[in-house]
């Protein structure tokens, strides 16, 4: 079956979606470690993430090779397939400079395997990126992509671009582009964009971290994709579940965990989200270089951080 046509019947579900971490051999080369790779991909899968976000800002996804892409893609629906989790969708991260270049990734990353593509705007002459030209980048991308397209709004790494409110709401028309993620943390444009799309299976709106998802869920996000279910994906799930379910009192308790936890791997970027997976889980290893080994202070730091956060995802899935 082709990609396109599996599409049609994975869906993007409302719930935790994980930016999965790529992993590197701990040699010169670094090389991706594929089996800490399916490994993890197996232990978010098991906790109840409802999608995998391969190529992610968190998959440090600028320091791979096209080819190393696709082999992420293939291999992430290879273990969800070993899993009989056939109906996962793969979401794959899309940065590029150009619309030819990124509908040809669009292509490549479909026949891999990708359901989605979760699409930055080109950014490097970002003063000649009128709000016109990023809106006819997403249309173009979205006329020729043979699998839907999120819209991936993270000015902190496009040279500050971002798409208002009004603008979104323009292109979310487009029978291919499904939904957006907001890395732009702004809850007050969530919240206008998803007043205006009620039918979150046409267009559905996405938090962009965990530290406020219930404040995203109160104004109609369908959820979010947080690095932080790469450590605890389970109490991030909780906190949705205990939302969903009108329990705000435990999704409040949960919440306060997640974001104080959320605040130590922001603050200190992958190299903190590494040790902090290497202290608690016992891998993660480090960033493909040039990106430096977090400093002995910022892993006393990290880990102190995300202690009590880690501790509720221990003792809950040690009971249960």
């Amino acid at each position: 079956m082709s990609p396109v046509a599996v599409t049609k019947t994975r869906k993007l579900k409302a719930g935790i979606h994980v930016p999965i971490l790529t992993f590197f051999e701990n040699t010169t080369a670094q090389d991706i470690d594929i089996p800490a790779y399916e490994n993890h991909v197996r232990r978010m899968a098991a906790a109840g993430v409802e999608s995998i976000v391969v190529l992610g800002s968190t998959g440090e996804a600028v320091t791979l090779s096209l080819e190393e892409k696709k082999q992420l893609i293939s291999l992430t629906r290879k273990v969800l397939d070993e899993l009989s989790l056939e109906e996962m969708p793969i979401i794959a991260g899309l940065a590029t400079q150009s619309t030819r270049e990124a509908l040809a990734t669009a292509e490549a990353f479909a026949e891999a395997g990708a359901d989605f593509i979760l699409a930055l705007p080109p950014s490097y002459y970002a003063g000649a990126m009128t709000q016109a030209a990023i809106k006819g980048f997403y249309t173009d991308l979205a006329d020729a992509s043979p699998v839907p397209v999120i819209i991936y709004s993270y000015p902190g790494v496009s040279s500050g671009l971002e798409l208002d409110s009004e603008d979104v709401l323009e292109i979310s028309k487009h029978r291919n582009i499904r939904g957006i993620k907001q890395t732009d943390h702004n809850v007050g444009k969530m919240a206008r964009i998803a007043a205006s799309s009620p039918d979150s299976t046409s267009f559905a709106v996405l938090g962009g971290a965990s530290e406020y998802l219930i404040a995203s869920l109160a104004v109609g996000a369908i959820g979010c994709i947080t690095g932080m279910a790469n450590l605890t994906p389970v109490t991030c799930v909780r906190a949705y579940n205990a939302w969903l379910a009108g329990d705000y009192e435990e999704a409040q308790r949960l919440q306060g965990l997640i974001a104080t936890g959320e605040w130590a791997f922001g603050k200190n970027s992958l190299p903190g989200v590494k040790a902090g997976m290497n202290h608690y889980v016992g891998y993660g290893g480090v960033c493909r270089k040039p990106v430096p080994e977090a400093s002995a202070e910022i892993k006393t730091w990290t880990v102190k951080q995300l202690g009590s956060l880690f501790a509720e995802e221990r003792a809950f899935t040690t009971k249960n």
